[in-house]
């Protein structure tokens, strides 16, 4: 989606017209920040009750989230909420033309970490 975006964005685009992603990226974004801040408020507190190395009585598990290593948790949760935050900012216009393409590389690096590193 994120290359779809870059080619709404130029004016190229052959599928779906830029009023199909005018509303997504508000709404996908926003989810996308709030899912980071959770991510990153449970390492916070895994870390803070527990410490920052691997959780030795196994991992704490909060709904659909497990937390092994809060310090790798946390990490994900800033990139997903920095990145969710900065597709909100950008579906309301704060951006630097047709050209950037920074939100899509973000998005790419956000994922190479989350499939590298795990998700904490």
């Amino acid at each position: 989606m994120a290359f779809c975006l870059h080619a709404y964005n130029t004016g190229e685009m052959r599928e779906r017209s830029g009023i199909y992603f005018e509303g997504r990226l508000s709404f996908y974004a926003g989810v996308l920040a709030l899912a980071g801040l959770v991510q990153l408020t449970l390492g916070a507190f895994c870390r803070v009750k527990v410490g920052s190395t691997i959780l030795e009585e196994g991992p704490v598990r909060a709904a659909m989230l497990t937390v092994t290593y809060p310090a790798i948790s946390i990490f994900i949760g800033f990139l997903q909420c920095l990145t969710g935050c900065w597709g909100v900012a950008r579906s309301v216009g704060c951006h630097c033309g047709a050209n950037d393409f920074s939100y899509q590389v973000m998005n790419r690096m956000r994922l190479s970490f989350f499939l590298g590193i795990g998700h904490g």
